[in-house]
């Protein structure tokens, strides 16, 4: 369980120190040689570009129009068609991209030099933040990206920062962070290597040029932006400037190389297990904008603007609810709208703790929620004790008196090993047939108005004729379309709804449509009925 205002504030750290940290090695990219730079204000009050951040962007216009499943050519395709970078391996994923090879050969074919680069561990951020404390699917997100322009090595990279940075939404312990960015990569690769070596000298050694100068030593590359030693930059960055963003930032940059990189990622890390408020407070960042590479229309260049987007969006991956749904933040009004028509909750619990969390207190946060927004902790609930085979039999039997206590079924189970998940399926089609009918729920669809605020568009729409089929192109409408489900009353009559509040039956009248004549929007068709 995540409390709202805390995922905000972590994420928000996170864009934070990427944005500000990376600024200020950005200019100093590609110097092969330790510097002895000075900190200056002024290296973070002028934000620049940098496809750390400008890709990342990217992502998250996919994942928005897409969703959790977004395939790896989705994000190609928008590279190739809202971003002109050329250098290194972005050049070769756009001419593989040219050539029809497409993820996840794309980061394979013709990349013999780049494959080991820095490109794709930089983008780790965004799927950390669309699943917070969660590091194996924070990774399995980062997997999707990361077989873009790279193979291997650098994919295993980007898992680990992804891990490492989903942990750290519950986790503020670096050894412990570093030990669950390494559970997702395997045990024989030279990235594991590469950590473990660094996390030893930073324990043996003060000074960073001294760790440099060893990490050089066994991993050195002529290309600046070679996977191996920018790694271990970041990694001693983290250990000897944590918590003091700046040190760790100048850290970075004063060891050379891909120091755009280096920075970012030592930023972003950091401002995460710090939040964004003391960073704010303690280094008088105020409104932090940023300076896009690509071509995004996000709603403002506002740092913060942006982490409000990203968190929005991951409330929606994460249905789970939050603390704090009940009064609206985030998307959790919304959810729990949806949870109100349901007869029978099955309330699925981590037994195992082994992300620090009680299942009992996040049995209480999200009851607490259900009942501060309607009736719904009232509701039949069905208590399934997941994760069983990580957990003690001392664990489950704590979880199971106070779930008994509370006068609800409880069933352990494991859905890594379908332990228990017959049972359980069989106790809710029992409950399930002694329940009054679903709720009737009237769907409340967006105004006018509110379609045009949310969509990427400004709301217009265009209609053809062909062969007495009425085409209806509206690009805005398509994250709308893939919420319904049309099997179902309400939603369907939610969909009827929306069609009606945007002027598109209007138009369709207007143009003569009689009744059983097809509708085809964005592909999909249905008979047109008064």
């Amino acid at each position: 369980m995540l409390n709202y205002e805390t995922y905000l504030d972590k994420l928000y750290g996170c864009f934070l120190g990427k944005t500000v940290v990376g600024t200020m090695g950005a200019p100093f990219e590609g110097i092969k040689m330790p510097l002895e730079m000075p900190f200056k204000r002024e290296m973070i009050d002028a934000m620049l570009p940098n496809d750390d951040l400008d890709l990342q962007v990217l992502w998250l216009d996919v994942a928005e129009e897409y969703g959790e499943d977004f395939p790896p050519y989705d994000l190609l395709s928008r590279f190739v068609s809202h971003c002109d970078y050329s250098p290194g391996e972005y050049a070769v994923m756009r001419k593989n991209f040219e050539r029809g090879i497409y993820p996840p050969l794309s980061g394979r074919f013709c990349n013999d030099y780049y494959i080991s680069g820095m490109g794709c561990p930089i983008r780790s951020e965004i799927w950390a933040c669309l699943a917070p404390l969660q590091p194996d699917r924070a990774a399995d997100f980062a997997s999707r990206d990361g077989v873009l322009d790279h193979e291997g090595e650098s994919v295993y990279a980007e898992r680990f920062f992804a891990a490492l940075e989903a942990a750290a939404f519950g986790e503020s312990d670096l050894d412990q962070l570093i030990e669950i960015g390494l559970s997702v990569v395997p045990v024989e690769c030279r990235f594991r290597q590469v950590v473990t070596d660094t996390v030893a000298l930073c324990r043996q050694y003060d000074d960073i040029k001294v760790i440099l100068r060893k990490i050089l030593f066994r991993y050195g590359h002529p290309d600046c932006t070679n996977l191996f030693q920018n790694m271990g930059i970041t990694i001693a960055a983290l250990y000897k400037g944590n918590p003091d963003l700046i040190k760790t930032g100048m850290d970075a940059l004063n060891c050379g190389f891909d120091t755009d990189c280096t920075c970012a990622t030592a930023g972003a890390v950091l401002g995460l297990i710090r939040g964004a408020k003391s960073l704010i407070e303690e280094y008088n960042l105020g409104d932090v904008r940023f300076v896009l590479g690509v071509r995004s229309e996000r709603r403002s260049d506002s740092v913060r603007d942006l982490s409000e987007d990203i968190a929005h969006l991951g409330v929606v991956f994460n249905p789970g609810l939050i603390e704090g749904a009940s009064e609206g933040v985030g998307l959790g009004h919304e959810f729990l709208r949806h949870v109100e028509r349901c007869r029978l909750i099955l309330h699925v619990l981590d037994v195992s703790g082994v992300e620090g969390r009680d299942p009992i207190e996040d049995y209480k946060i999200i009851n607490r929620e259900l009942a501060n927004f309607s009736e719904l902790a009232a509701r039949p609930q069905i208590v399934a004790a997941n994760k069983a085979d990580m957990a003690t039999e001392e664990q489950i039997q704590r979880l199971r008196t106070f779930i008994e206590g509370e006068g609800h079924h409880f069933f352990v189970i494991s859905a890594a090993t379908t332990q228990g998940t017959d049972a359980l399926v069989q106790d809710v089609a029992r409950v399930l047939e002694t329940l009054p009918p679903i709720k009737a729920y009237e769907p409340e669809p967006l105004t006018g108005e509110e379609l045009a605020a949310r969509s990427s568009g400004d709301g217009k729409f265009e209609i053809q004729v062909e062969d007495g089929v009425y085409y209806v192109d509206a690009k805005w409408f398509e994250p709308i379309l893939r919420t319904v489900d049309m099997d179902d009353y309400s939603s369907l009559q939610y969909f009827q709804r929306v069609l009606q509040n945007s002027g598109i039956i209007e138009k369709l009248e207007e143009m003569g449509i009689q009744e059983g004549d097809t509708v085809n929007i964005l592909g999909f068709e249905f008979d047109y009925v008064k």
